[in-house]
């Protein structure tokens, strides 16, 4: 294992110091470090106890523990004024991924998902970001967490079967209403058809690259 002392400077001018450390898998993850908004991203994240948001795929247990197999589940959770939709990267017509709208055209919505507390991931995917969101808790209390979305998403589209799959077992096996299941169905139906949708998953252990995930 290695690790690294570095400086990360924020827009608000703040800075932290972080400690990084490169496990054998190649991953990273991060020791609690100050947290640093600007302009909707996230370069760290500021408490001891960092919460991850999964709306999409990783609401399905199996799934997440593929690649936070150290995360816990907390909570059931709405983040108010986004919508989860399926789109394909900007200029890419192979695929559609889960992407988070916040843009003014999802005010008013609601998307569900679980909050965990993750086990320190910090990798960066092809046409993905990772950014801070407040999300509220059926507890009744509020969870400052980070997500992913995508960067530049493209047209509407929908993901492959094996992607696709995690989403529907895991709003099922979570407990979610049938009336939200029901409207990301249809937000699924309403975007084109994935070519090759029954292609299989290109990897058991998932990389940064959009090929092996």
């Amino acid at each position: 294992m290695a690790s690294s002392t570095f400086l990360v400077w924020g827009v608000a001018f703040v800075y932290c110091v972080v400690y990084a450390h490169v496990y054998e898998d190649g991953r990273t993850r991060l020791l609690p470090a100050d947290r640093t908004l600007g302009d909707g991203r996230i370069s760290q994240i500021a408490e001891n106890l960092m919460y991850y948001f999964a709306y999409c795929t990783w609401i399905n247990d199996p799934e997440i523990k593929r690649y936070m197999p150290g995360c816990k589940k907390v909570v059931k959770a709405v983040l108010p004024n986004y919508r989860l939709e399926f789109h394909a990267a900007a200029g890419r017509s192979d695929r559609g991924w889960c992407h988070l709208n916040g843009l003014p055209d999802a005010w008013g919505e609601k998307c569900q998902g679980l909050v965990f507390e993750d086990d320190g991931l910090t990798d960066d995917y092809d046409d993905f970001e990772r950014f801070a969101i407040t999300v509220l808790g059926e507890d009744g209390k509020t969870y400052d967490c980070w997500t992913y979305r995508m960067t530049t998403p493209g047209e509407p589209m929908r993901p492959p079967n094996f992607y696709w799959q995690h989403i529907p077992d895991g709003l099922k096996s979570e407990g979610f209403s049938p009336e939200y299941i029901a409207k990301v169905q249809a937000t699924y139906e309403a975007a084109a058809p994935c070519p090759r949708a029954d292609r299989p998953n290109p990897s058991a252990i998932p990389g940064k690259s959009a090929d092996s995930r």
